[in-house]
């Protein structure tokens, strides 16, 4: 498993080698001073993009972090749907 600086890393060379990343923001509660951490917070990651379309429909880029365990996507999702 990946530690806080593991991630800090991937995910700002990941941004400095792509020209499409403008910006990263962290955001969530990992970006709040008020909260305590705990080993069970996520990080909650946006990227500014130029190429919107691409890393929407080409998600291989999401694995230079690792293997996903679950991936959060509403847009696609509905309600009492099941998942193919």
């Amino acid at each position: 498993m990946l530690n806080q600086n593991d991630i800090q890393d991937k995910t700002l060379n990941f941004a400095k080698t792509d020209e499409r990343i403008r910006a990263v923001l962290l955001n969530g509660s990992r970006a709040n001073p008020n909260v305590t951490p705990d080993k069970y917070q996520d990080f909650d990651i946006v990227f500014i993009v130029k190429d919107f379309d691409y890393f929407l429909t080409n998600r291989n880029w999401i694995n230079i972090f690792g293997k996903p365990i679950l991936q959060q996507l509403p847009d696609e999702m509905e309600l009492g749907k099941r998942s193919k």
